[in-house]
């Protein structure tokens, strides 16, 4: 299952906006990260409402796409607080590959967006 375009959604509707470097700091990127998993993860079960923790599989693939400046270099860090999320979330089945890339706008000026491969079971 692809789930792609996963943004910062916090709880109250609103999205972490901003380029990383300038607008946010590091550590809220971080955090943007793991709003990013938790959209995907609830787009997965929106599609999968019946024993969805049941039926993932594994995480095959993440990317994670950083707005940032061209001088940010700590895209893996962002990328890594996300990918911390889908293990303590999901244990074992969360370990997957991962890329994070860095790029000069997203979406809405969303600061992270996420693309995700789950391997779901019938």
């Amino acid at each position: 299952m692809f789930v792609s375009s996963a943004t910062p959604l916090r709880p109250n509707g609103t999205e972490v906006r901003g380029k990383v470097g300038t607008d946010i700091d590091l550590s809220m990127a971080e955090v943007a990260a793991r709003l990013c998993v938790a959209h995907s993860l609830s787009l997965l079960r929106f599609v999968i409402p019946e024993l969805l923790d049941e039926r993932i599989d594994h995480v095959v693939d993440v990317m994670f796409f950083i707005n940032a400046l061209p001088t940010f270099e700590d895209h893996s860090a962002v990328a890594d607080a996300g990918s911390k999320l889908l293990i303590e979330a999901l244990g074992p089945r969360g370990t997957h590959s991962r890329s994070a890339i860095g790029a000069g706008s997203l979406v809405r000026n969303v600061s992270v967006v996420m693309k995700a491969v789950y391997r779901v079971i019938d």
